[in-house]
């Protein structure tokens, strides 16, 4: 890190407008679609900067650590190299993503109260939190059944738990239909398993209606 840099000057030279300058893209992906996140936001000593802000900035060569993030995506610490031709993808998780029309809304929350709604919704959580609950409201208008899978992955990507819930259908008259499995965050689930409170990092939930990926959605511990 270039010490002798002024606060401002050194902001400026983390910005990806200077991989612009030397004829590169932005680097910044969505890690879950491969595509370019444009409202990347990097922060560096405290201060934080958009794109544009940054594409007006003189940048200098450097490897600099910063912390980058989106209003869709997770923070990441990571380094990145200013003034290369040659810079490694830098992906972003996104907190969710809605395949299907038939999901009217998804979030992860801490719970639900006695009329279905979630309680502190939220995509980041402590080893101290009880539960993370997968909270989907469905469009269904049909009277079949349906089938619903929630998978849970550990932030190495490994499945952690697989749980297949009771067929639903939508029942005559009923306002909304609500499914809302939870991972217990200090229980663990197996002989030497240990808890997901345990294990920190970023954990991915994928919500599977009749054999299709509906929702997919990540949290932090």
């Amino acid at each position: 890190m270039k010490r002798n840099l002024s606060r401002a000057f050194g902001a400026a030279i983390l910005v990806i407008a200077a991989l612009s300058a030397a004829g590169c893209i932005n680097p910044i992906v969505d890690s879950w679609s491969g595509e370019t996140v444009n409202d990347a936001l990097i922060t560096y000593q405290g201060v934080t900067y958009d794109i544009p802000t940054l594409q007006t900035m003189n940048i200098a060569p450097g490897d600099y650590q910063v912390i980058i993030s989106s209003p869709n995506h997770h923070p990441v610490l990571t380094t990145i190299t200013v003034g290369s031709a040659d810079v490694p993808p830098v992906r972003l998780v996104a907190y969710r993503r809605i395949y299907s029309p038939l999901v009217a809304d998804a979030v992860l929350c801490r719970g639900i109260d006695m009329q279905g709604t979630p309680i502190g919704p939220g995509w980041s959580y402590t080893p101290l939190d009880p539960q993370v609950v997968a909270w989907v409201r469905w469009n269904i208008n049909d009277i079949n059944l349906h089938y619903q899978t929630t998978r849970w992955y550990r932030p190495d990507g490994a499945l952690y738990r697989e749980e297949a819930l009771p067929p639903f259908a939508r029942t005559p008259g009923s306002v909304s239909l609500i499914s809302a499995p939870g991972l217990p965050l200090q229980v663990s689930p197996g002989w030497n398993v240990p808890a997901p409170a345990s294990l920190p990092g970023i954990w991915v939930v994928e919500v599977i209606l009749d054999g299709s990926r509906v929702v997919k959605m990540s949290f932090s511990i």
